[in-house]
């Protein structure tokens, strides 16, 4: 279904209904979901270079931050590493903190207060949050911060 001439161009897009091809973009296949202009395997494909477009400014020490944290969370997903109580207080809400990056398996596990306070963020908490002290959370101990 054409848009009439008449209507302004910068109207005509949002005026067009939504037109569907038979074969994909990427690959010229058939997408498998009627409807989707692209198949599974290049709309993941494209999920991934944008993904990867976003986040390719990491600095390398926050590259090895972010993958000492990913490799982690995969092992805990899988049930090869299983969440221990805080070491500080035994709260059971716990955060995984890594005091050598280049060792992604050896963690502290600490509730959410003691992690900011060990990690030098309470300060920057309180500023961007614009509390006056850092209210502990549900599991934490009482004297987090």
């Amino acid at each position: 279904m054409a848009v009439d001439s008449t209507v302004p161009r910068r109207l005509r897009k949002s005026l067009r209904i939504h037109q569907t091809s038979a074969i994909c973009e990427g690959c010229k296949a058939t997408p498998e979901n009627p409807g989707a202009r692209y198949c599974n395997t290049c709309a993941l494909e494209r999920k991934r270079a944008r993904w990867r477009h976003r986040h390719r400014k990491l600095s390398p020490e926050a590259r090895k931050r972010a993958n000492a944290r990913s490799y982690l969370h995969s092992y805990i997903r899988r049930g090869l590493i299983v969440k221990l109580p805080c070491q500080e207080c035994g709260g059971l809400d716990v955060e995984a903190h890594h005091p050598d990056y280049s060792k992604p398996l050896e963690v502290i596990w600490l509730c959410r207060g003691k992690h900011l306070a060990l990690s030098g963020q309470v300060e920057r908490v309180k500023v961007l949050y614009r509390i006056k002290a850092v209210q502990p959370q549900h599991g934490d101990c009482e004297s987090a911060v």
